[in-house]
């Protein structure tokens, strides 16, 4: 399927460059099909050999418009937002030019290889865990509805003669035949029946002129009965005659459920195989880094053995790590628990750990992270230094792999601080969005980030009501940076925060860029 580099060799035929492609008989169908429709369902793999240089190149590409939609997603953005969000990205890494656009035969195969195989790349390397297929199927089904309303009418409906779907596109004859039945089915107003179940169309009967405009543009197809039993909820689609007709705006579900699920099950038939690819030594690697990427949305925090930082913040230390300079990078959970710790001189074990692996993150050495902890417990002699060495000190060290067990602990992400139990009382470790009631957080927010905009800390609230507190959190980050943001668009990485160094390294990075300018 790939080859380490372009050279020739006896028996193989190769690429000259780029745009020159000599495709063997197993790729023929890509030369031969070319001029069809940019939208596929991805049902055969490719055969053709490909360099490692290709494999991880378009991989790559591909990660990051997923990645892009996911982020789109988790704002709950509608997929007219999406598509408007993803569309500069989408032509820059994956253009699919149409053979009236682009007359370059080479030049299109190669973008449709491209898309190809990066598809089944991510196929093998995200089909490990029901979670990541899950994530995978959801942002790969968004992209294909995002294709799909780029086409014209007349290329969705030869894409839906192309699959050979049992669908049939009515007739002039039979529309205008059937225009009464249609127009009572798919533009009666419902809204007194079921709120959440209003049609696509938005178009009551008492606006007959809109009703025929809607009608005499709309296209309906043609299905067996049992093939639209889904569809019959929303109340918008004509049953007769052992037949469901369709209007336009709902073909776009049916294919993404269909979409969907042959991805599924592809997925599935994909890890069975998996094993076979423990023997290439080449493969692996870019694949685990490819679904560890993806699985941990690319952030890792930096750091050393022993706490030797292998991070840019060197320059924090035990004396300064309570400036003012420092602390306001930090995200709420952890501001919440340092200053907590300032005022009590104690915090329990699990607000210790979640504390001090932080501090690890953001790049104090254990020896820095022993002083300013020692400095904390013993102060206004609430505690003395030798009882602070006997109960506190081999912890610390633990966390840094330098006794016991001598594992080199991470800076947890919110998905590790969400999964701890829930702090008790007198503990004040966990997510403070999840935490505390909505007046704690409200006076928290106003007090240490001077956000009092109503509609600000309404929004924040609502990801909290919602249980979406990495949401709120990179909300919160938007806020108390939003003049540097719009100074930064489109230099400076948005994506969603899910990790607690993450928030405190993006806001420190953003102050350096914009020192630069």
């Amino acid at each position: 399927m790939f080859r380490r580099s372009r050279r020739i060799t006896a028996g193989r035929r190769n690429f000259d460059n780029s745009y020159n492609i000599l495709l063997n008989n197993k790729d023929k169908s890509l030369e031969l099909n070319y001029k069809e429709s940019t939208l596929t369902f991805y049902e055969y793999p490719p055969l053709n050999e490909i360099t490692i240089e290709e494999f991880e190149s378009w991989s790559i590409d591909r990660l990051k418009l997923l990645v892009e939609i996911e982020l789109c997603l988790s704002k709950n953005q509608n997929i007219k937002e999406i598509e408007m969000n993803i569309k500069p990205l989408l032509v820059k890494l994956f253009p699919l030019s149409k053979v009236n656009a682009n007359p370059n035969k080479n030049k299109i195969i190669l973008e449709r290889r491209k898309d190809l195989y990066s598809h089944f790349i991510l196929r093998i390397a995200f089909c490990r865990s029901k979670e990541l297929r899950e994530r995978f199927i959801r942002s790969e089904t968004t992209l294909f509805k995002i294709r799909y309303n780029l086409l014209t009418q007349i290329e969705k409906e030869e894409f839906v003669k192309k699959l050979k779907l049992n669908w049939e596109f009515i007739s002039k004859e039979e529309k205008m035949r059937l225009r009464e039945l249609l127009v009572n089915a798919s533009y009666h107003d419902n809204s007194n029946n079921n709120n959440n179940n209003n049609n696509n169309n938005g178009v009551g009967n008492d606006n007959k002129t809109l009703v025929e405009s809607y009608f005499m543009k709309e296209v309906f197809i043609k299905l067996p009965f049992e093939e639209v039993i889904d569809l019959i909820p929303t109340r918008s689609i004509l049953i007769k005659d052992g037949f469901g007709y369709v209007p336009q705006i709902l073909q776009l579900s049916l294919l993404t459920s269909e979409f969907s699920r042959k991805l599924e099950e592809s997925l599935l038939r994909t890890l069975h195989v998996l094993p076979r690819l423990d023997e290439d030594d080449r493969l692996l690697p870019i694949l685990n880094h490819l679904s560890s990427g993806y699985s941990s949305n690319e952030y890792q925090p930096s750091f050393g053995e022993g706490g030797n930082n292998g991070n840019e913040n060197g320059d924090i230390n035990s004396d300064n790590v309570l400036s003012k300079d420092i602390l306001k990078h930090f995200p709420p959970e952890m501001k919440y628990l340092i200053n907590t710790l300032v005022k009590n001189s104690h915090l329990r074990y699990i607000g210790r750990q979640q504390l001090c692996l932080f501090l690890k993150g953001i790049g104090l050495s254990c020896e820095e992270n022993l002083k300013f902890f020692m400095k904390q417990f013993t102060k206004n002699n609430k505690m003395s230094v030798e009882k602070f060495n006997k109960e506190y000190r081999y912890n610390i060290r633990h966390m840094y792999g330098l006794e016991g067990s001598r594992i080199n602990y991470k800076p947890w992400d919110y998905r590790t601080i969400l999964s701890k139990p829930r702090p008790a009382k007198g503990e004040y470790h966990g997510c403070l969005l999840r935490d505390l009631s909505n007046e704690l957080i409200v006076e928290f927010l106003k007090r240490e980030y001077e956000i009092v905009d109503q509609h600000d800390l309404t929004a924040i609230l609502d990801h909290c009501q919602r249980s979406e507190y990495m949401l709120g959190i990179t909300k919160i980050f938007e806020i108390t940076h939003k003049q540097q943001l719009v100074s930064m668009k489109g230099k400076f990485e948005e994506s969603i925060i899910s990790h607690p160094n993450l928030y405190f390294d993006r806001s420190r990075q953003l102050e350096k860029m914009l020192g630069k300018e």
